[in-house]
């Protein structure tokens, strides 16, 4: 079992990883469905 430090700095990891490819998406996504 994760702890619930374990999960924050695993959400921040993944944060910090893909907060750029995650911004291009949401532009992609907002496009598609405007």
């Amino acid at each position: 079992m994760a702890t619930a430090e374990d999960l924050g700095k695993f959400i921040r990891a993944l944060n910090v990883g893909s907060v750029f490819h995650y911004k291009k998406e949401q532009e992609i996504y907002t496009s598609i469905y405007e």
